[in-house]
């Protein structure tokens, strides 16, 4: 049985199609980890995901990630080391993909991701000089905007989390006088993960008296006073049970 990564997949071919583009690309971004369940921090090394209209994808990345991209399932897995030119490999994979499948070899139409960083944008540009570019948004926004059953159930379960460690902060009212703002931020984060959340989705805000009116404020030595609205935001990742590995 196919898992869900497959069939995002599938459904990402399905709209290059749609489009007319003949390639996608994709860098460390939640439109990887939609894609494929692997979850990575941009660096300076060449790690791309590469969807064409036809055929299997094909990740490049750097030889220590190999253990971790053997469990992915994608059979195309293209390593390099700090002896091997990245750009070779990466020409490699765009001449199978992109100049076999394309309408016209000189002006194919590739689809960037969103956040990929400007220097691997340009590496991208220089290999294909005669192709048109534009953004993956153009592909994935429609895609991810509807959730499949895995991404439904994990909402569920990160939205099930924040509601208990709100009702438990609530429970302690006039306990909370005199904690600070980033005591009281500290104390959320620990509670969600003693409910099954795992790194907070962003930084928590608490934020006392004043301080609510500010947008983002980050948690300080601010006491807490008796009476004073206080302003929560926090939320956590949560793992999705999947057959193929799993993703936040």
């Amino acid at each position: 049985m196919h898992s869900p990564f497959d069939a995002r997949i599938e459904a990402c071919r399905r709209r290059l199609e749609t489009v007319g583009a003949e390639l996608l690309v994709c860098f460390p971004s939640p439109n990887l980890t939609y894609l494929t369940g692997f979850v990575e921090s941009p660096s300076e090394r060449h790690f791309l995901l590469f969807v064409p209209r036809d055929g299997a994808p094909a990740i490049v990345a750097p030889a220590m990630y190999e253990a971790q991209l053997d469990s992915l399932g994608v059979p195309n897995v293209r390593l390099w080391d700090d002896e091997t030119d990245p750009l070779t490999v990466i020409e490699d994979v765009l001449e199978e993909m992109v100049l076999e499948s394309a309408n016209s070899a000189n002006e194919p139409t590739v689809l960037l991701d969103d956040r990929m960083w400007t220097t691997f944008n340009h590496d991208l540009r220089s290999l294909l000089p005669g192709a048109e570019f534009g953004l993956a948004t153009v592909v994935l926004e429609e895609l991810r905007i509807r959730k499949d059953e895995t991404e439904l159930a994990a909402l569920r379960r990160a939205g099930a989390i924040a509601d208990r460690v709100s009702l438990e902060i609530r429970s302690r009212g006039d306990d909370l006088v005199g904690t600070t703002e980033a005591e009281l931020a500290s104390e959320i984060d620990s509670l969600l993960a003693a409910e099954g959340g795992g790194e907070p989705a962003f930084e928590t805000i608490v934020a006392a008296g004043p301080n609510g009116a500010r947008p983002h404020h980050h948690p300080g030595n601010r006491e807490i006073e008796r009476g004073e609205p206080i302003v929560l935001d926090f939320g956590a990742f949560v793992e999705s049970d999947l057959e193929a590995g799993t993703a936040r």
